[in-house]
């Protein structure tokens, strides 16, 4: 994981900021900038959401679909009830800031160990976690049974 700072703060009806673009950059090892599309459709969503107004289901998947399209990951929303259980390893903290806004972290094991605000004041608490998990398999990794083609089963259990 390497720090990534935000680079666009939240100033509604005009732009969401970026923190969850700065947080998936940092877990993810690339530039913020490679972000931009996806913050551009997240704001969509974002600002219609909070003003709310009807979001179609197109609006609220497209910044979902750039990180698939860009990075190979899709983020899965973790919620526990309470958040006696977290997940493992990296993950986005969601959370309301002490700005007032929605804000976005990178924990460890459930441990906020990057805010990408200049603030670094964390979260006042944290609501929900996201998890980065592959969807593209580099060819090394993926099994030659799958590499052959779809599984079709020649047998059915009893």
């Amino acid at each position: 994981m390497k720090p990534v700072d935000m680079t666009v703060f939240h100033d509604p009806p005009r732009t969401a900021g970026n923190c969850y673009s700065a947080a998936l950059a940092s877990i993810l090892n690339a530039p913020i900038e490679s972000f931009d599309q996806f913050h551009r459709l997240y704001t969509i969503w974002g600002l219609k959401h909070e003003a709310g107004e009807i979001v179609t289901y197109e609006e609220r998947t497209a910044h979902i679909h750039e990180i698939q399209k860009r990075h190979g990951v899709i983020p899965v929303h973790v919620q526990f009830g309470d958040l006696s259980i977290v997940p493992r390893g990296l993950s986005i903290a969601n959370g309301p800031a002490e700005r007032g806004v929605d804000h976005s972290c990178v924990a460890i094991d459930g441990v906020i160990v990057h805010d990408p605000h200049p603030s670094r004041a964390g979260l006042i608490s944290i609501e929900d976690y996201e998890v980065l998990l592959p969807i593209i398999w580099p060819p090394e990794m993926v099994p030659q049974a799958v590499s052959q083609g779809p599984f079709v089963p020649t047998e059915i259990p009893t």
